[in-house]
């Protein structure tokens, strides 16, 4: 085969290819031996890679530089498999001997390069394009479902593609002691529909509260269980507890196979009011609330007014306090109401069923008409009052329940609001008699560590990213997105409702 004219370079050998060219030439081809070697007097060569960057091999210079190098398409059947691959130069150098270049090259097999996309092309196929994805957020209030009511879920475990519905039960402990039938009627419902769906196992007893939220083994406990029951993505997952119990599970089932099918049951006020209606999932880790978590919507939320009857005063209290917040951003009227009603509904009296409704109709409606259901924009105008109340949380090890730290952080931010963003003194006011007639204004020391308090603010930023954006009111139903927070305003809003807090507690 030729290769560059006899005068200016001579092949030994023939086994494996590699493009070649003289320096101010046209690129030849030269067939090279592993160990052999092109010579020519006092000549330059360069080896081009794929990439078109050439490489000059001057007289007399030593190279260590890797070059790919492909191998050319003319007639190589007498070659092996192995040698008609790639190959790439490891090892380039020169040496002189008598007067002579001597290229001495060994080659190692590479994979084939990509083909190159000119810049033209590329544009041509890049682009923005949005999209939406159809959700469908199911909510059921219910007196008893899994007595009179238990058609309601039923309706819910959809059969797929012919195939009755799978599915598993996890249960708050705390909840099934309080209601010791609770796991007889399941067993009974189930019993009674076993034509209709398919029961995976026994109902998985765990402790609730936040301490759940805390343990990533539990977690991970819960997935092993769901691979064990060899659940997929058409299976349900029917959970029945409070919020930390709802917020573990829907993690666990958010993350097995990218999304199983969750019904959640909320056991508590707040859950019922707020949480459970929501599309966050997720623990706690790094001392941090919600920290590993995940947006999902769940396949159906049911509001069980029965499961709240064995509730401790003190839980049931404790979600009426998102019911205030809610009504403050979103309806004036609801508020007032809340305000006369707030003494007879901290007493557990009949309204109570109504503010559970209306709140979570209020929930409900901002993640599914208010635009950002998944939190992408830069504000979280249903957590007024949380900056506080998550980092008071944890500063008291979860002392304090989640519904009372909300209470003191709408109480904190409701003042702040009055001291710089001008909300009336009279409103001011009649929120914090609302949240003292419901029994939520709880003092604790924690209140002192204002400066830890106030990290707060920095991992209610960081959660979100971007820059800090709190929401505040101008007035109730009014509210507004403020980017930077005035600290001496603040620690006298922080110290105003611990004053009143203390107070309300030597009565």
């Amino acid at each position: 085969m030729a290769v560059f004219a006899k005068d200016e370079c001579k092949c030994i050998g023939c086994n494996d290819w590699v493009i070649c060219g003289l320096v101010g030439r046209p690129q030849h081809v030269v067939k090279q031996p592993k160990t052999g070697s092109i010579s020519s007097a006092g000549k330059s060569y360069r080896f081009i890679s794929s990439e078109e960057t050439p490489e000059v091999l001057a007289h007399g210079r030593r190279f260590s530089r890797c070059l790919p190098v492909i191998p050319q398409n003319a007639d190589r059947s007498g070659d092996s498999a192995a040698n008609q691959q790639p190959r790439l130069v490891e090892r380039v150098s020169i040496g002189q001997n008598t007067g002579i270049a001597t290229l001495r090259i060994r080659l190692v097999p590479i994979l084939p390069p990509p083909q190159l996309t000119t810049m033209s092309d590329v544009d041509d196929y890049s682009t923005d394009k949005p999209f939406r994805v159809q959700f469908t957020h199911r909510l059921r209030f219910a007196r008893d479902i899994l007595g009179k009511d238990s058609a309601q879920l039923l309706q819910l475990l959809e059969a797929s593609e012919g195939q009755t519905a799978r599915v598993q039960f996890w249960i708050d402990r705390q909840v099934a002691q309080s209601n010791p039938e609770l796991l007889d009627r399941i067993e009974q419902f189930t019993t009674r529909h076993a034509e209709q769906f398919q029961v995976c196992g026994k109902p998985h007893l765990v402790d609730g509260g936040e301490a759940i939220k805390n343990d990533v083994d539990v977690l991970r406990n819960m997935l092993r269980q769901m691979n064990f029951a060899d659940l997929d993505r058409r299976s349900y997952v029917v959970v029945i507890g409070g919020g930390a119990l709802l917020d573990a599970v829907g993690f666990a089932t958010a993350i097995a196979h990218r999304g199983l099918r969750l019904i959640r049951i909320p056991t508590t006020t707040l859950a019922q009011a707020d949480s459970g209606v929501g599309v966050k999932n997720g623990v706690n880790l790094f001392d941090k609330k919600n920290w590993l978590g995940a947006f999902a919507v769940p396949w159906a939320v049911i509001n069980d007014q029965k499961l709240l009857d064995s509730l401790p005063d003190r839980d049931f209290r404790c979600g009426f306090s998102e019911a205030v917040k809610v009504s403050l951003l979103k309806e004036p009227a609801f508020f007032h109401w809340l305000h006369q009603n707030a003494e007879s509904i901290g007493n557990r009296g009949p309204e109570c069923s109504e503010a559970i409704r209306r709140s979570a109709h209020w929930h409900l409606r901002h993640i599914t008409e208010g635009g950002d259901p998944f939190e992408m924009l830069e504000a979280r105008p249903l957590d007024f009052g949380h900056w506080s109340a998550h980092k008071l949380e944890t500063m008291t090890q979860f002392e304090l329940r989640h519904g009372e730290a909300v209470a003191i952080g709408v109480a904190i931010d409701t003042i702040y609001s009055g001291l710089r963003h001008g909300l009336s003194d009279d409103a001011v006011e009649l929120v914090l008699e609302a949240l003292q007639k419901l029994g939520l204004l709880t003092a604790h020391p924690a209140l002192d560590r204002t400066e830890e308090l106030f990290t707060g603010l920095v991992e209610f930023r960081q959660h979100l990213g971007g820059r800090l954006t709190v929401t505040m009111l101008e007035d109730i139903g009014r509210p507004i997105d403020v980017h930077q927070v005035d600290r001496e305003a603040m620690r006298q809003a922080i110290e105003s409702v611990r004053e009143r807090a203390a107070t309300l507690q030597t009565r």
